[in-house]
């Protein structure tokens, strides 16, 4: 299974800094207008580093939610790749698609999921995550959380209705990505829980 990556946005990232540092010095808020399409796509870099009161401004001024970066990764998957609570609050309270994917077909509850981040896994799920979404490869959620050796994470996701039977483009279920975790009491009790 490729993993995945998670590439902070650089270009114009210059000119993202200027639009926030005129926001800090102006006694308004740019309107819709004076956001070019390039500084509202640097919406999913604000998320990235977890810049709550960046990303509550910019989307009440007209930065897009869904702006993707070069690779399609949404403001929403940024943060929960990163674990930042709050800016994901803000995000799904600003009509961010809760499942929304990127070119690779990972949805936002992929990236949580991928980097251990269980309470933001969690509240997507709360919000309407499709827990049996497939990506390209037709990964779900409970495959990447079975082979990267998460077991809390692999009980959270089947107590919220993942399919342990799903199968990926290869044939392979959960259970047998799980056989990859290198630790055996953790790879064990994986496999249990998977009822394998």
């Amino acid at each position: 299974m490729r993993k995945m990556h998670y590439i902070p946005l650089l270009g114009g990232l210059f000119g993202a800094l200027g639009v926030m540092a005129a926001v800090a010095l102006a006694p308004h808020m740019p309107s819709q207008a004076d956001l070019a399409p390039e500084e509202t796509a640097l919406l999913a870099e604000w998320s990235r580093v977890g810049d709550a009161l960046s990303v509550q401004r910019m989307v009440e001024h007209g930065a897009c939610v869904e702006a993707p970066d070069a690779e399609g990764t949404t403001a929403l998957m940024s943060a929960a790749a990163e674990g930042h609570m709050e800016v994901v609050r803000v995000l799904l309270m600003h009509n961010a698609q809760v499942n929304a994917c990127n070119h690779e077909g990972d949805t936002a509850l992929h990236f949580a999921v991928r980097n251990n981040e269980i309470e933001i896994a969690r509240y997507l799920l709360e919000q309407g995550a499709e827990v049996n979404a497939r990506n390209c490869m037709g990964v779900t959620p409970l495959m990447v959380a079975a082979w990267s050796g998460f077991e809390k994470q692999v009980q959270q996701l089947l107590e919220a209705g993942a399919d342990a039977e799903a199968v990926d483009e290869e044939g392979s279920r959960a259970a047998l990505h799980a056989r990859e975790v290198q630790d055996t009491a953790t790879r064990e009790r994986i496999l249990q829980l998977l009822g394998a």
